[in-house]
């Protein structure tokens, strides 16, 4: 039950983390995806040990393994575009906003 709870919450406080920081900086998104990629990594490693222990079958070793890859190369290609577009990413907040939607909709009328 643990081995489910903990990479779940490990990844849900991640990017909790990441999603809710303002403003966004290399610093957020560095723990972020070191704390996922670190999750992963345990992960991976638990289950290379169960599979010696034979509490798993042998080919679930080589499932994983592709699995691992799989999401470690998502990670990887996500943490490269919130770290070098973070400036596209920032959520800013626009004074003119509120007048902005009412001079769009008395245009619309």
């Amino acid at each position: 039950m643990v081995y489910a709870f903990v990479p779940a919450a490990m990844a849900f406080s991640s990017t909790s983390f990441l999603l809710f920081a303002s403003p966004l900086t290399v610093k957020h998104i560095v723990f972020s995806f070191t704390s996922l990629m670190l999750t992963q990594l345990i992960t991976m490693q638990v289950d290379i040990k169960c599979v010696e222990k034979e509490l798993a079958p042998k080919w679930f070793l080589k499932f994983r393994t592709i699995m691992f890859s799989l999401y470690m190369m998502l990670t990887v290609s996500l943490f490269s575009i919130y770290y070098y577009r973070s400036d596209l990413l920032q959520r800013k907040r626009d004074v003119n906003r509120i007048a902005t939607i009412k001079s769009a909709l008395e245009l619309e009328d």
